[in-house]
């Protein structure tokens, strides 16, 4: 039977150096938790609505991701929001390595 322990070893928390080109340099991002990926759906489908995501909503839902999965340097929520908007990109590339990093091997 499996433990916790086995089931954590099989999906261990890589951490990976990633280039964003965007911000001008790397960053070490890793994968997001079950509840992570969860708080980032919920910011969403804030109203409830599935099928109707608003375009505040998803960058709502990318400034989360790119918070939790942020390893080196840590950067909460306001600190990503009050960087510029030109600097959105960066976020975008780091929410892409991200699903990446969460695909299956």
């Amino acid at each position: 039977m499996l433990k916790l322990q086995n089931i954590k070893e099989n999906f261990s928390a890589e951490e990976k150096v990633v280039n964003v080109k965007a911000w001008g340099g790397e960053v070490k991002i890793r994968p997001l938790t079950i509840a992570e990926r969860n708080e980032v759906i919920a910011t969403m489908q804030k109203d409830g609505a599935q099928e109707k995501v608003g375009l505040a909503d998803f960058i709502a839902a990318q400034v989360k991701t790119a918070h939790f999965a942020l390893v080196d340097p840590k950067i909460n929520e306001d600190e990503l929001r009050a960087l510029p908007e030109r600097a959105f990109e960066g976020v975008k590339e780091i929410c892409d390595e991200v699903e990446k990093l969460n695909a299956k091997k």
